[in-house]
This record gives C-alpha cells, structure tokens and sequence, in this order.
C-alpha cells in the first residue's frame, strides 16, 4: 500500500526536461557530472535513429542528479543506468511518432528557453565553458532543447486522446462526498474533480500507450553493453509481465523509504510486486474487470483500486458496530461552527521611511557582528528561513542567487563578513563568506537577513486608505473582486471558506484579532479591521452554528467511514 501511494505522489518522469531543468543544468555542481567526449559512439538505434552514448550518459546524470535531493548516499548505478537507457527509448519513440504526427517547434520557442536557462549568466565564455562541461556547444543545447520540446508536445498531444467516462466525477464524489468533499455539493466540486480525474487518467492514458509503443518499437543494440539495461520481463505471474524497469523503479522507491542494502532493496521490491499481483488477482477472481490500456504496473495498481472499494460497498457492518463507532467518535460527526467570507488582505507595502529602518538596523547588527558570534546574531535577528541554522545558506552556484548577493559573495573575502550591507528584493543582508570555488563559480555562505516592513505611520496610511475604499465598498462603487485586484496581497482571491473560531484564517494565516471579528459581526456587514498583522476589510457571508450530531443524522456518513476502515483493514491484511 504504502509503495503504491508513494508511486502515486511521484509524477511520472518523462525525459523531456523543462525550463528549470535547463537553468539547472547550468547550476550544478559540473564535478559531479561526467566529462563526454566529442567523438560519435551510438550504442542503440530506436525506430532508425541513433543514440550516442554520451544521451544515455546526460540521462543517467539527470537521475543521479534527480535522487540526490531525496537519498543522500549513492543509489545502485545499474539501476539507474537501466532507468535512464529506459527514458532515452522513451524519448526516442516520442520523436519518431512526431515526424508522424507532423509535430515541430520554431527556432523563437528553443530560443526563449535558451535564453532563460543561461540568462542569469552573462559572460559568453562562462556560458561556451559551462556547457562543454556537461558535454554541449551552444549549437548542440540548442538542439537538446529542441528534441526535449517536441517531446514534450508529442506527450500533450498523446494525453489529448483521453476521455473521461461518463459517471466518473459523479462515483469520484460518492465515494468522498464524506471526506475530501465533505459539506459541498457535487456541482461545486465537480469542475475540481473532472481536473484531477483528468489528470490522473491523461498520465496512465500516456504510460500506457509509450508501453504498447515500445513492444512496437524498432531498438537494435548496437554496442552490447547496454544490452541488460533495456526493458525485458524479468518474470511473469499470475498473467502480469514485470519487467526489470518495473523492479528499477521499486528498488529506488525502497531505497528513498531508508533500506540501504541494494539486495534486501531488491528483495523487498520483488515481494512486493508479487503481494500486489495475488491483491489484483483476487480482485479479477471477484470479477473486477482489468484495464488493458494500461501499463502492467497501473493494471495491477488499478485492480486493487478496484478491490477497495469493492470492499467498501459490500461491506455489511452491523447496527450495533455503527452505534459503538459512532460512540468512539461521536465528536468527528458534530458540525463544527464555521464562517466564510469575502475579503481583502491590503498590501503592506513598505514606506521609504521603513527601508531607511531597516537599512540603519542592518547596519547597526553588521557593526556588532564578528565571524565568532556570527551564528549566534544570525539566530538572534536574522528573519530569514536560515536563522535556525545560524545564517547558513549552503553550497549553491553564483547563477542561483539574486544578483546582488551573489555579487557580493564573490566580491568579498573568504573567510570575511562582507564590508557593507547588501539590498536585495528580499531585503537587507549581512553576508559571511565562508567557502568559495572561484573556478566553478561556487561558493557557501551565511547571512543575516532584515526585511523591511511596514512602520506604525505606514500602516496607518494604509488604514487611512481602506476607510476611503470601505466608503466605496458601501456606497456600490467598487466590489470584493474589483478591491481584490488593485489593492489585495492575495492576487485577486477574495472568497474564503471553512473559517473556524479561534484559529488560523485559511490564506490569511493565524490572525487572532481578525479571526475574533468575522464572528462577531453579522451576514452581509461590511467591515474594517486592522491588527498587528495587517489591515482588511471583509464580509461575511455566511456562518454555521454548532450542533452535536446524532446518530441518526450522522447514520449514512458512519457506515461510509466505517466500511471503509473494514476495507482498509481486509486490504492490508493481505498485504502482510
């Protein structure tokens, strides 16, 4: 269960790389990725086109590079390599079906991409260096960016072909209509539920169509090294194919869950896919119909879908099971005292007055600041995400940072708190250099960061203007939505829901003095309010009392929760 939410949370990846990865690719660590030679190697041949070795190698760098941020030690390099052959036949494929489809990209769309991933580096030669160091010329990125986009458009195009089934979003709510969508009727949600359905079945829709693709596909081997890393089925049961890539994939799910021996990795990947097949072919036996449009791994993952909420429906519980859950959890059925509202956030924009603060506090903490108690300042004023970690921002490459910082760190000293206070779009910073590669243009530093924020006489300045635009508000010259956009930090959203007395006010955050007067004003008022964190005005548009829930009135909604724990515990008892 627990390997298939995961494989759920994690998005298939699709070798065609987007604009981050391409500014990215410019940004790491260049020691990490392998040297590739100039000379032509192809070691396979996909539907007639030739792979060098050196796109297996980029690939295989992209996962490495990819897993690094989740698993700290090394991940078995053969599993890797199989993953990564694996995303070269993929993309592969997805380039020769765009001849057929007649699917191309102008020069404008690789140049706009271009520009971005090199953007923040200004220096031609850095850029010519930067990319001979992942094995490219300029001429050849470029290309690189132009296969990755059409098959990035090959995969749009293929994902078009899915329909949703008619009943679909309707069953989707049945089954939640206690849970996720819990208060809401189907036509508020259902645009929401169409979207995700649509998208969960454009990406299995994909992954089973390029598995079909492949069984098609043309792949000669044209350097037998790379023979074992290509998909074949490494067993068959119970009618379902596993291919190695299916076990690759598993082994590093197992590895990111913590396991670090490779083989009990393999092991576990193995029992586990196997416990999975005995689930769907219960489920088949039930008579719960396959899906051969799928890929195997999504049939298997599909049928004990199935199977849940086949488990769900027919489970039977008893009156006097629902009575004494109902009891257990008595309070989980009360409906809870609620608000909703319309809203506007002002924008607390800070004053030049408070940047002139800001700038003379920042100075005042550089002059106390010694690289001894550099840490211990940074904890004590730093309102920056690094302050826990007494300022210490890490290793990072200069294109990552906003120019002015890293200007400054590789401008200053190593080993030396920068001279001056730095301003940024973030706001003030006291920077310590503390290592530097001026060769790989890295660095790692540590900052303390003050922000500027909005002063007493600002924020009253800013009440003064929501008074005008209450007036307004009340007199019918503007509206929530029209005062959303010119005036709201919240980007145009005003509608806000679900709002409970005495805690946090959901896209506003925890806001005690606001919380307390949208309860007590009334439906439809129209008020101003300002706190020490900010200054709105809203309305409230409708409250739900408490009221303790019954049994009777909570029947339906206790059966449904507790079939499905009944389900959930039938379901796991046949995976141990």
């Amino acid at each position: 269960m627990a390997i298939r939410k995961l494989r759920k949370q994690m998005k298939p990846l699709i070798w065609v790389f987007t604009i981050a990865f391409f500014i990215s690719i410019l940004a790491v660590v260049v020691a990490n990725v392998r040297m590739l030679g100039k000379s032509k190697n192809n070691v396979l041949a996909i539907n007639g086109m030739k792979v060098d070795a050196s796109d297996i190698e980029r690939a295989y760098n992209n996962r490495v590079e990819l897993y690094s941020g989740y698993y700290s030690k090394a991940m078995p390099e053969e599993t890797i390599r199989t993953i990564a052959v694996n995303d070269v036949v993929e993309q592969n494929i997805l380039l020769s079906l765009a001849k057929k489809l007649k699917i191309k990209v102008s020069r404008k769309e690789v140049d706009e991409v271009y520009e971005r991933a090199v953007g923040n580096i200004k220096n031609k030669e850095d850029i010519r260096k930067r990319l001979l160091a992942i094995g490219f010329t300029t001429k050849s990125f470029k290309k690189y960016i132009e296969t990755s986009l059409i098959a990035e458009k090959v995969r749009e195009k293929i994902q078009e072909e899915y329909t949703l089934g008619e009943g679909d979003a309707l069953r989707e709510y049945d089954r939640n209509k206690y849970g996720e969508y819990l208060g809401k009727e189907f036509d508020e949600v259902k645009n929401e539920i169409e979207e995700k359905l649509a998208s969960l079945g454009q990406i299995r829709h994909f992954r089973g169509f390029v598995a079909e693709q492949k069984k098609e596909a043309d792949i000669k081997v044209l350097d037998p090294n790379y023979e074992k890393y290509l998909e074949k089925t490494e067993f068959t049961e119970e009618g379902f194919e596993i291919s190695n890539l299916d076990i690759a994939n598993r082994l590093l799910i197992q590895k990111l869950y913590g396991e670090e021996d490779d083989e009990k990795a393999r092991t576990n990947a193995l029992e586990g896919v196997k416990k999975e097949i005995k689930i769907a072919k219960d489920a088949l036996d039930k008579g719960l119909e396959k899906n051969t449009s799928l890929s195997v791994v999504d049939q298997i993952d599909d049928l004990i879908n199935k199977l849940r909420w086949h488990l769900v429906e027919t489970a039977e519980p008893s009156e006097a099971q629902l009575k004494k859950y109902f009891s257990e959890n008595s309070s989980k059925y009360d409906t809870q005292e609620e608000a909703a509202i319309n809203i506007v956030s002002f924008r607390l924009e800070a004053a030049e007055r408070d940047e002139e603060e800001a700038l003379a506090k920042a100075n005042d903490i550089l002059k106390k600041t010694t690289i001894d108690n550099f840490s211990d300042m940074a904890k004590e004023h730093s309102e920056g995400p690094t302050a826990v970690k007494g300022g210490d921002v890490g290793w990072f490459a200069k294109s990552m940072m906003v120019k002015e910082f890293s200007d400054a760190v590789f401008a200053g000293n190593i080993g030396e708190i920068y001279p001056e206070v730095v301003k940024t779009q973030f706001g003030y910073h006291i920077i310590y250099v503390t290592e530097r590669n001026d060769e790989k243009q890295e660095a790692r530093a540590s900052h303390i960061l003050v922000r500027a924020k909005a002063g007493e006489a600002t924020m009253n300045e800013i009440y003064e203007d929501a008074q005008s635009e209450l007036q307004k508000l009340k007199n019918g010259e503007t509206d929530f939505e029209k005062l959303s956009k010119e005036k709201s930090s919240m980007g145009g959203k005003y509608e806000i829901g679900g709002i409970k007395r005495g805690t946090y006010v959901p896209e506003i955050g925890y806001d005690l003095e606001l919380n307390e007067a949208i309860f007590a004003s009334g439906i439809n008022d129209k008020k101003l309010v300002k706190t020490k964190n900010g200054v709105y005005i809203f309305e409230k548009t409708k409250y739900t009392p408490f009221k303790k829930a019954s049994y009777e009135s909570a029947k339906d909604r206790v059966k449904h929760d507790l079939s499905i724990e009944i389900a959930d515990a039938k379901l796991k008892a046949m995976f141990e």
